[in-house]
């Protein structure tokens, strides 16, 4: 669900021969479902004999600081219609919650990188580099929340490299886990991650998650885990 006030400019040229349209909008207030963005300026054009739609878009707000520009070809049957291209200036990550919350929930800290989206709008490429700053995230199966200070995300034509990072729980016990997430368009995300730790909290669930297994477990753990899961749009 998107909200906000627009004001701006709309203008559609030639309607019965090579009709074109450009727009000038600022919207004001602009919500994406219960995220609360701010201020963004759009410009958009399109050319109905090539089907271009190019757009680009700024948001300069404290908590959701990008640039994105691009182009769709309505037209174009070749699955890749569509690219754009967005740099992130220390933005929220918050909204990737949409994307993962049958297996990550309560996301939260900031990103600053390039990003490149492409290909087919239903199923697209991602490529780019993020870094990531005091990020922390609650793992659905086991409840336990972890923060990460620092770590560099790699978006590659196979999925999310995660390289190594640093885990912190509650306590402040660490942990060091290492991973990729192989995934085209979300959908069938496969999680492939190494953990090694000392002492950690590792399960940290309540009756109400889980009536028959409930409980606290901290612990020295080195293990591999893979994980699939099919995302429905």
């Amino acid at each position: 669900r998107l909200e906000g006030v627009t004001s701006g400019n709309i203008y559609l040229n030639d309607f019965f021969n090579h009709f074109t349209a450009n727009a000038d909008l600022k919207v004001e207030q602009f919500r994406m479902n219960d995220d609360s963005v701010g201020l963004v300026n759009l410009s958009a054009a399109y050319d109905q004999q090539t089907g271009n739609l190019p757009f680009s878009v700024a948001s300069p707000n404290p908590d959701y600081r990008f640039k994105a520009s691009g182009n769709y070809n309505i037209k174009d049957s070749t699955q890749k219609a569509f690219y754009t291209d967005i740099d992130l200036s220390d933005t929220k990550i918050d909204m990737l919650h949409y994307f993962l919350s049958d297996l990550i929930s309560d996301i939260k800290g900031k990103a600053s990188g390039q990003l490149r989206i492409s290909g087919d709008v239903n199923a697209p490429d991602l490529i780019g580099t993020l870094q990531l700053r005091k990020a922390g995230m609650k793992i659905n199966y086991t409840q336990v929340y972890y923060t990460i200070d620092s770590a560099t995300i790699s978006f590659t034509e196979e999925g999310i490299d995660f390289h190594r990072f640093t885990i912190s729980d509650k306590y402040n016990n660490t942990g060091t886990v290492s991973g990729k997430l192989f995934e085209k368009g979300f959908s069938n995300l496969v999680f492939d991650f190494d953990l090694a730790t000392n002492k950690l909290l590792l399960i940290d669930t309540k009756a109400t998650d889980n009536s028959m297994f409930y409980g606290k477990a901290i612990g020295k753990a080195s293990r591999s885990e893979e994980h699939t899961s099919e995302l429905q749009s």
